[in-house]
């Protein structure tokens, strides 16, 4: 079973997306994998966290149990174990009385430390030694109790003695402290139907399905050759994802024919004609989810569940989390619920085939060594091994060699000794990948973990490769490739093309843009600016809300920060040299609290700008005639602005728009006509302009050209052009404009009032051959 989770390390809630997380009832020999997920809760809001974690325990057992049944011994003092230190065994519910003559039984163990005194203690031992005055190890040896038990001390000074409570608890039936960060899957594009004609009148479109995993959080984009879309996220829907894939030409159509995936369609230009597969990016992504394995097929779970049906037990993770803000800059966390598993009914020798075993495979090749072949370092193998009740173990190391060099086995613990081969085990080898290592002379089998193994070999038959590799196989040179692919795509389309034939060569357009000067509210400036009357228009500010209220009639009285929306057309009266004008049905009304003023709400946005200090400074339309394929559209201009007598600074967004001009289709066969003008949302250039009283030049402009693929854009900002692919014109028809917009003043100036100068330099656009450079 696998299961993703969200932890909120703020609240400490451990939920499956909806609520407090519950396992479900689980079988022997099962694997519970966890994957958690982390987030905060900020404001009431849950957040993406990331978290360093410096280690992570999960177990599951009986709650400091004791012991059930068999034996055991006590090891004193710090040096290995010998007759001298470890008393005779003991029964798993020794008396005090009984452990006490035990440990004074060993008279080396009397005369260091002392006579020893054994009090009860509720589920333990209480031992001192002689008059207190060392704190004396102890330790747990020559284990046979059943289930498998470890020991747990506590050592105190009271009164200045040191005392030391003995524990022996039940081990976890459950138990890892491996963990790793897995990322989701990623979007991933399969073919449904490959375009196609059957040569005569039937045509089929090429359709496309995107699937995207529910647990995906990351953005993504589609590339197809060297063109990237725009990134994309699991919460965009098929609008965003058919906008996306515009870039590409239009007629690609996007449906949603089931959750978490789109089925895309190749019609218009691309109708009836097999499409390459798109490919899909991660561009970026969160962390991967922390994710951790129990195997519920150990041998303490197997003997719990002989005495009974099914077992509830404790569930437990720990989490140590990096935080600098405590002592030692760790904090500890602990999750508990319950687990609950039963007994099994189906065992592998019920099977009427036999199964193969996969983690054994049969070595598929060789490949001969030959000088020109590399091996990355020696191979091995590393375990721990130990049950409580077996002698002999098989170990899948899948190592795929024949050369195992060592087979090196020690007791798993820090004073632990190594095991001499011959002695103390036996190796016996069972083909490349597997081996079986039999315990001689054993008095008990290890206890969980006991032991730990090491196996070394020359190396695997994957690691003996020709020494040629894919581009796949070099980190990092797949999007090296891409990106010098793209910029090189980019330059190729100002080189000059072949025309079609029906083309004409020369100049297509060029379009003389006059220079132009205002002074807001004031025309014209016939006078020298500094000779403007002191007595200034408002200047308005945006207004930030997140809802408007219906506008009344009559018209309410301004308030500041107010924000209204119009029922139908409304003429808004004008003061303060800004002359009346209208809000259109749906438009909104604002208000400084001097005065009402219509306003236009930036795309999704909680900001409203005052409507009449908008401009247009030029708007020209182009046509597929005009803009033949291997021509260039460039656009140049300059901008001067600057607040007069002004009692604030305040700011304006230049903007370089195109749109589509539609037309009228009700009622049916009508003629060419203008219905409206569909802007995009999108702009070719954005660039904001701060307003002081000193007169400042901006330049800007664009490069729009055709080439035999589709249409690409860059943009210029003060002598500096860079590309604006992403918001390129969709087609050679469009209408292009630019405009100051979105005029704000200081937040702190309520009051502010103020002359507003600019002028449009002398501006040109002109469409030619494609042999513009980009400096």
């Amino acid at each position: 079973m696998k299961t993703l989770l969200s932890y909120d390390l703020t609240t400490k809630a451990l939920t499956d997306g909806t609520s407090s997380w519950q396992p479900p009832m689980l079988t022997f020999g099962e694997s519970l994998t966890i994957g958690l997920r982390f987030q905060e809760t900020l404001s009431g809001s849950q957040i993406t966290a990331n978290p360093t974690i410096r280690a992570l325990k999960v177990g599951s057992g009986s709650v400091d149990a004791r012991p059930v049944g068999g034996a055991w011994a006590l090891k004193i003092g710090s040096a290995p174990q010998s007759a001298s230190n470890a008393t005779a065994p003991l029964a798993h519910n020794v008396s005090p009385q009984t452990l006490q003559a035990a440990i004074n039984a060993l008279p080396a163990i009397a005369g260091q430390y002392g006579a020893a005194v054994v009090l009860p203690l509720t589920g333990g031992y209480l031992i001192r030694f002689g008059s207190g005055a060392v704190d004396v190890p102890l330790a747990l040896v020559e284990s046979q109790l059943y289930p498998p038990c470890f020991e747990q001390v506590n050592s105190w000074q009271v009164a200045g003695a040191w005392e030391s409570e003995l524990r022996l608890c039940q081990a976890p039936v459950v138990f890892s402290d491996g963990s790793e960060r897995v990322l989701p899957p990623p979007p991933s594009i399969t073919r449904i139907q490959a375009g196609g004609s059957d040569g005569e009148a039937v045509t089929w479109n090429e359709i496309q399905q995107l699937a995207m995993p529910p647990e995906f959080l990351g953005s993504y984009q589609f590339h197809r050759g060297n063109l990237r879309t725009v990134l994309l996220s699991q919460s965009d829907g098929v609008d965003a994802i058919a906008s996306a894939l515009a870039r590409y030409g239009p007629g690609i159509t996007v449906t949603l024919p089931r959750d978490a995936t789109a089925r895309i369609e190749f019609g218009g230009d691309f109708a009836g004609t097999p499409q390459d597969l798109l490919a899909v990016f991660v561009a970026d992504a969160p962390e991967g989810d922390l994710t951790f394995t129990l195997a519920l097929d150990r041998a303490p779970l197997a003997a719990m569940l002989r005495l009974q049906d099914t077992v509830t037990l404790p569930l437990e993770i720990e989490l140590a989390i990096a935080d600098d803000s405590l002592p030692g800059g760790v904090r500890i966390d602990k999750i508990r619920t319950a687990l609950t598993v039963q007994r099994g009914v189906i065992f592998p020798m019920l099977a009427t085939a036999a199964g193969i075993n996969w983690l054994r495979p049969i070595p598929r090749d060789y490949v001969p060594f030959t000088a020109d072949q590399i091996i990355t370092g020696q191979q091995f193998y590393a375990c721990a091994l130990g049950d409580g009740e077996a002698l002999e173990f098989t170990v899948d190391h899948n190592l795929a060699t024949d050369n195992v060099a060592a087979v090196l086995l020690r007791e798993n613990s820090g004073q632990g000794r190594m095991l001499v081969l011959g002695t103390d085990y036996a190796v016996a080898y069972g083909g490349p990948n597997s081996l079986t290592l039999t315990l001689l002379n054993a008095t008990a089998a290890p206890a969980t973990a006991a032991l730990g193994l090491v196996i070394t070999a020359a190396g695997p038959v994957a690691v003996f490769q020709a020494h040629t590799h894919t581009i796949d196989q070099i980190m990092g040179l797949s999007n090296v490739l891409e990106n010098v692919g793209v910029r090189l795509e980019v330059l190729e389309g100002y080189l000059p093309t072949t025309k079609p034939t029906d083309s004409t060569s020369g100049t297509g357009l060029t379009i003389k843009i006059p220079a132009t000067e205002e002074v807001l509210f004031y025309g014209a400036p016939t006078l020298a600016l500094k000779a403007l009357p002191v007595r200034a228009p408002f200047l308005l500010p945006a207004v930030h809300a997140t809802a408007a209220l219906d506008l009344p009639t009559p018209l309410p009285d301004p308030a500041l920060n107010g924000l209204w929306i119009a029922a139908s057309r409304t003429l808004i009266p004008g003061t303060a040299r800004i002359s009346a004008s209208y809000a259109d049905a749906g438009g909104f009304v604002a208000s400084d609290g001097r005065m009402l003023y219509p306003a236009c709400q930036a795309a999704g946005t909680t900001s409203y700008y005052p409507a009449p200090f908008e401009r247009t400074l030029f708007e020209f339309p182009i046509n597929d005639a005009q803009l033949q394929v291997g021509r260039t559209l460039d656009v140049q201009f300059g901008i001067g602005a600057q607040l007069i007598h002004a009692t604030s600074e305040a700011q304006w967004v230049a903007v370089i728009e195109w749109g589509i001009p539609t037309d009228q289709t009700d009622p049916a066969n009508e003629g060419p006509n203008l219905e409206s003008i569909v802007w995009s949302p999108t702009p070719l250039l954005s660039q904001r302009i701060y307003l002081t009283s000193l007169l400042m030049q901006h330049s800007f402009g664009c490069r729009i050209a055709r080439t035999a693929t589709g249409i690409t854009a860059d943009s210029m900002r003060y002598g500096g052009w860079q590309t604006a692919a992403d918001a390129a014109p969709t087609g050679p028809n469009f209408v292009l404009r630019a405009r100051l917009i979105k005029f704000d003043t200081k937040n702190n100036i309520p009051n502010a009032d103020g002359w507003l100068y600019y002028a449009l330099g002398s501006a040109t656009a002109s469409t030619a051959d494609a042999t513009a450079t980009i400096s």
